[in-house]
């Protein structure tokens, strides 16, 4: 399902004839803009497209406001662990900083702090 709503199912039947060449190491637009920059505008990017999803589903009453400090810590884990993966340590850093904030910002929620919509 799509974030509005939307179904989608998959079948073998449909031919893609999309290929990634094994022989090279890198899209394009890695090596014309550099990895270091090509990351950083992936972070963004992901995390706009998930933010946006999360509001999505609060809007629709999927998850509740105070779930999303919880997720978004989460998706900052995650998107972590591909950035270490890849060895950009730094930016795996900064991503997990965000997680602690967003972590901090659940435990409010639970506290009782913010307060519950």
């Amino acid at each position: 399902m799509s974030a509005f709503g939307a179904t989608f199912k998959y079948t073998p039947l449909i031919p893609t004839k999309y290929r990634i060449p094994g022989f090279y190491k890198y899209q394009s637009s890695r090596m014309r803009i550099g990895l270091r920059n090509f990351n950083r505008i992936k972070i963004r990017v992901d995390s706009d497209a998930f933010f946006k999803s999360v509001e999505i589903a609060v809007m629709r009453n999927i998850i509740r406001r105070e779930e999303v400090p919880m997720l978004k810590a989460k998706f900052y884990k995650r998107l972590a662990k591909s950035m270490r993966w890849i060895r950009e340590d730094e930016l795996a850093n900064d991503l997990l900083n965000k997680a602690i904030q967003m972590n901090k910002e659940s435990l409010l929620y639970s506290e009782g702090v913010f307060g519950n919509d």
